[in-house]
């Protein structure tokens, strides 16, 4: 009898374990690509108001600076951190978009050159291997499958970098049309940060007196992983960039700036990362004869890498606390069950996790 509490805890906490895999199943199967789905169409309304919330976070500390070192009130000093950055960030956007229409403006016209290339090298190859296969006598059913494979790999190149360009031309052409929400997500990040002490007061008014302290506890870790997160993120990104832009000039290649970026970007996936655009850029230089500028590239592919890896436990381990496997599994899982959205709801919900477990939500059941 007297282990009788004990036992009935063990299984307590069984039976909790239970339900959790079980909900983690059907969420994953079931319920997962509905959330997916009503997420996708909720982003595009409330996305001005996430960013909003998300940039008041990130300019707080330098307005509660302002408030403290500066004697400002709340409201100046809201305005004078964001005319700031709206002056920095504009216009480094200017410069980057000035850049990018440039390079996109060349890349469209040799685009259609190296399509005819590797078309011609596609049937060069074609012809060698018919002659390989009149020296050694292979089977036809060989020669078939590695003749569609090389036609195969030639227009999934071509239909890759064809999509690269449409798709950064796309979102230039977008630029105007983001540009209501770009003002809605200033405007509320400025009433965000100056009324955030009294739409948080009006928020736990609405909810139990004995809810406060601990929601309060929770919103702060969470305010404060997710803010670490993503300045993790952009450290990561940006350094990504860097490093490929300053090598791809020193290769001397006209589009540097455009690859870095779109190298810079596709870092954050999950998985393939900056592969998504060398593995395939490498097998186009090869084909097209460039062998040597095929090698390089394959050594800063390899270079980002290793940077990338060396960087990120450190990084991470400092800004969130979250170990980069649990990070990489959230991500994968949210591309899985969401989308590419997914990507970054998926951390954001095992920060909240943290947060709340910290906060002793679960400690009640365990």
């Amino acid at each position: 009898m007297d282990n009788l509490p004990g036992l009935k805890k063990q299984l307590m906490t069984a039976a909790l374990v239970t339900l959790v895999l079980m909900a983690l199943y059907l969420v994953y199967y079931f319920i997962g690509p509905a959330i997916g789905e009503i997420i996708n169409y909720l982003i595009p309304i409330v996305l001005p108001f996430v960013l909003a919330v998300v940039l008041a976070s990130l300019i707080d500390p330098i307005v509660r600076y302002l408030q403290q070192k500066g004697k400002l009130n709340r409201t100046l000093a809201v305005i004078s951190t964001m005319t700031f950055f709206l002056v920095i960030i504009g216009t480094i956007t200017v410069a980057i978009i000035s850049r990018l229409i440039v390079e996109l403006e060349k890349l469209s016209k040799t685009l259609p050159k190296y399509s005819v290339i590797l078309g011609a090298q596609g049937l060069h190859l074609q012809q060698q291997l018919q002659t390989w296969y009149l020296d050694i006598e292979l089977p036809d059913q060989v020669m078939e499958q590695l003749q569609g494979s090389l036609e195969s790999l030639i227009e999934l190149l071509k239909v890759t970098t064809t999509n690269t360009i449409d798709l950064l031309l796309t979102i230039l052409a977008g630029v105007p049309g983001g540009l209501l929400i770009t003002i809605i997500a200033i405007l509320a990040t400025y009433f965000f940060s100056r009324d955030k002490e009294q739409i948080m007061a009006n928020f736990f008014k609405m909810l139990p007196v004995h809810w406060e302290e601990k929601l309060r506890s929770i919103f702060g870790e969470l305010e404060r992983a997710i803010i670490g997160f993503l300045r993790a993120q952009l450290f990561l990104i940006s350094v990504t960039a860097v490093q490929t832009i300053v090598v791809l000039y020193i290769l001397n290649i006209d589009y540097a700036f455009t690859m870095g970026l779109i190298v810079g970007l596709v870092d954050i996936l999950p998985v393939l990362g900056p592969g998504a655009v060398f593995i395939p850029w490498v097998v186009i230089e090869f084909l097209l004869g460039e062998k040597k500028l095929a090698f390089y590239l394959l050594l800063l592919y390899g270079s980002v890498v290793v940077v990338r890896q060396l960087l990120q436990p450190k990084v991470i381990g400092e800004q969130v606390g979250i170990h980069p496997l649990s990070a990489l599994v959230a991500m994968y899982v949210g591309l899985k069950i969401m989308g590419v959205w997914g990507v970054i709801i998926g951390p954001m919900l095992l920060v909240l996790l943290k947060a709340m477990n910290r906060a002793g939500v679960f400690s009640r059941w365990l």
